[in-house]
C-alpha cells in the first residue's frame, strides 16, 4: 500500500486549499484508479488539516498517482511533489495507525480523527474500491485506535479542533472583561478596587457570552456547539444554517441556543462577542465593508474562521475592535497542550510499533496462503518436524532459537 499526503506540517490553512479534492474531484480520481487499476482499493482522507490518498500498490505507482493527482487538481506536479510526503509497505501502515491514533494530528491525541478515518474508508467500501490488503490494514487500524482512545490519559486532555476553539472563544471573552475592568480601574484607590473586583467578578458570573455560530448544522459546527454549552453555562448561541428550522432542533434542541436562517447572520453580528465559521461554502460568509455597515458599536469582537477554504474576510481584522484568527491560530493553541501528552504519546508509538509487525505477518501469510497454493498443500503432507529441519538450514542461529522459543512458550500455555 502507498500513501500521498499533505498535512499542517509543512503548510498553512491557506496553502492547504489548493491541495484539497472537493466531492466532485474525489470522484473523478476514483473513477480514474478504477479504470486504470480496476483491482485496486483507493481512500481518500479530506479533512482541515490533511490531504491523503492511500492506494494498493508498489513504489511504482506513485508517478501515475501524482500524474492523476495533476490532472484532478489542474496544477502542475512538481507543486504537489514540493510539498508531499509519500509512504510505502511498513511506513505506511504505520503512518496510518499514527493518523488514526491521533499522533499526527495538529492537536496531539485527536479521536475526531478516528470518525473520519471510518468515514473515508466506509466511502471506499461503498465505491467497491476496497481490497482485502485494505480492508485487513484499515480495520486493523480503527480497532487499534478505539484501544487507544479507551485507555490512554491523553483523551482526557482537550483534543479537537472544536475543543480549542471552544477554549478560544471562552478565554477572548474573558481577556476582553479583563481588559476593559483595567482601562476603567486606573485611577482608583486600593479599597475602591477590592469593591469593583468583587463586583465585577459577580458580575462575570451572570454575564452571557454570545456566540454566533455560522454553518452550527455541520459536523464541525455541531462539535463546537455542544463544547461551547458543556464548558460554560453562560454562553447563548445563535447558530445559523440553509435548512429548515424544524430539521435543526432535531440536531440540537437547547434552551440556550437559537437557530436562524444563514441569510439573517448580519442581524446578529452585534449581538455577538464572538462569530466562529465552520461552513464548508466557497463564499465569503463576512465581508470587512458590510461588517462596516452593520455594526452599530466598536466592542471588541473575535471572529474564528475554521473553514476550509478560509470564509471570513482577513481584512475584517483591520476593523476597530476585530480580531480575526483562522485554523493556524488554533495549531498555535494546540502546542502547549501537545507537550503534556508527549509521554502518553511515546506509549502509544510503541504499540503502533507491535501493531504494524503484526499486521505485516498478516499481510505476508495471508499473500502466501493465496499465491503460493501449490506449496501450502504439500506441507500439509509432512510433518511439524520435517518443516523445523527446514528451518534448521534456511535460518541463522539467532532467528532459528526465537522460532523454538517461541514454541517452546506455545506449549507452555497449552
Amino acid at each position: 500500500m502507498i500513501c500521498i499526503s499533505i498535512t499542517h506540517k509543512n503548510l498553512t490553512a491557506a496553502q492547504r486549499e489548493c491541495f484539497a479534492c472537493k466531492e466532485e474531484e474525489q470522484r473523478m480520481f476514483a473513477e480514474a484508479v478504477a479504470k486504470e487499476y480496476p483491482e485496486a482499493g483507493l481512500v481518500m482522507l479530506m479533512t482541515c488539516n490533511r490531504s491523503e490518498i492511500y492506494m494498493s500498490g508498489a513504489k511504482s505507482d506513485f508517478v501515475w498517482l501524482e500524474q492523476q493527482f495533476e490532472q484532478v487538481k489542474k496544477f502542475p506536479v512538481e507543486r504537489l511533489k514540493d510539498v508531499c510526503m509519500r509512504y510505502e509497505g511498513r511506513s505506511c501502515l504505520a503512518h496510518l495507525c499514527r493518523v488514526v491514533c491521533g499522533l499526527d494530528s495538529a492537536v496531539l491525541g485527536e479521536v475526531e480523527i478516528i470518525r473520519q478515518v471510518k468515514q473515508a474508508y466506509l466511502a471506499a467500501k461503498t465505491r467497491g474500491q476496497t481490497d482485502a490488503e485494505m480492508n485487513m490494514v484499515f480495520q486493523g487500524a480503527l480497532r487499534l485506535a478505539k484501544e487507544v482512545a479507551e485507555t490512554s490519559q491523553m483523551t482526557h486532555l482537550p483534543v479537537s479542533v472544536g475543543t480549542l476553539a471552544c477554549t478560544a472563544a471562552l478565554e477572548f471573552r474573558a481577556d476582553t472583561n479583563m481588559n476593559e475592568d483595567t482601562d476603567a480601574t486606573e485611577n482608583i484607590t486600593s479599597n475602591e478596587m477590592d469593591t469593583i473586583a468583587d463586583s465585577n467578578r459577580q458580575r462575570e458570573d451572570s454575564e452571557e457570552k454570545h456566540v454566533l455560530i455560522i454553518g452550527a448544522a455541520g459536523q464541525m459546527g455541531s462539535i463546537v456547539m455542544r463544547d461551547l454549552l458543556d464548558a460554560d453555562e453562560t454562553v447563548q448561541i445563535v447558530g445559523t444554517s440553509r435548512k429548515h428550522k424544524q430539521a435543526l432542533t432535531k440536531i440540537l434542541s437547547h434552551e440556550r441556543v437559537q437557530w436562524v436562517h444563514y441569510d439573517r447572520r448580519y442581524e446578529y453580528l452585534d449581538w455577538a462577542d464572538v462569530i466562529i465559521s465552520v461552513t464548508d461554502s466557497p463564499h465569503y460568509t463576512f465581508l470587512a465593508d458590510r461588517v462596516t455597515e452593520v455594526r452599530k458599536e466598536s466592542k471588541p469582537q473575535l471572529f474564528l474562521d475554521l473553514a476550509i477554504p478560509q470564509d471570513i474576510d482577513a481584512e475584517i481584522g483591520t476593523l476597530s475592535g476585530c480580531e480575526v484568527k483562522d485554523l493556524d491560530y488554533i495549531k498555535s493553541l494546540a502546542t502547549e497542550n501537545n507537550r503534556k501528552k508527549l509521554s502518553e504519546a511515546k506509549k502509544i508509538e510503541l504499540l503502533i510499533e507491535e501493531h504494524v509487525d503484526e499486521m505485516q505477518k498478516l499481510l505476508a501469510f495471508r499473500a502466501f496462503a493465496t499465491t503460493r497454493k501449490d506449496i501450502t498443500e504439500k506441507l500439509e503432507g509432512k510433518s511439524a518436524m520435517w518443516f523445523l529441519y527446514q528451518l534448521k538450514d534456511a535460518l541463522d542461529a539467532q532467528d532459528l532459537e526465537h522460532v523454538l522459543k517461541g514454541i517452546e512458550d506455545r506449549f507452555k500455555s497449552c
